[in-house]
């Protein structure tokens, strides 16, 4: 697995570029921290495609979507004048806190506010 230079921090890489140091890692007789650090791969990045591996073979290391994030990006943090709304909001409807963000279809104002607060 090489790296351009102009390649610096994560990269996706393919399912076959995946089996290659899976079966590298096998075959030698080194621990992963040193096979990872001869081919500059995450101790970590590997650990995990080997689990798959081992658990639905070749075609468990096809990257799969995050399921909890289907639209993308981040939508980005609210102003001062969004969060202050909300909270007006919250304030008149009289909901519980998840309650307002979950049927409003936002995130929650004060997000330390509903940590320990009954439903």
């Amino acid at each position: 697995m090489v790296r351009e230079a102009r390649h610096r921090g994560r990269r996706r890489c393919t399912p076959e570029e995946r089996l290659g140091p899976i079966e590298g890692y096998r075959r030698g007789g080194e621990t992963i921290a040193e096979y990872c650090a001869r081919h500059s791969i995450a101790v970590s990045a590997l650990t995990k495609w080997v689990v798959h591996f081992d658990a639905g073979g070749a075609s468990a290391l096809v990257d799969r979507p995050n399921p909890r994030n289907q639209g993308g990006r981040s939508r980005g943090h609210d102003s001062p004048e969004e969060r202050r709304a909300a909270l007006e909001a919250l304030e008149r409807s009289g909901m519980p806190l998840r309650e307002f963000a979950r049927t409003w279809g936002v995130r929650s104002p004060m997000p330390h506010a509903d940590k320990g607060a009954p439903e």
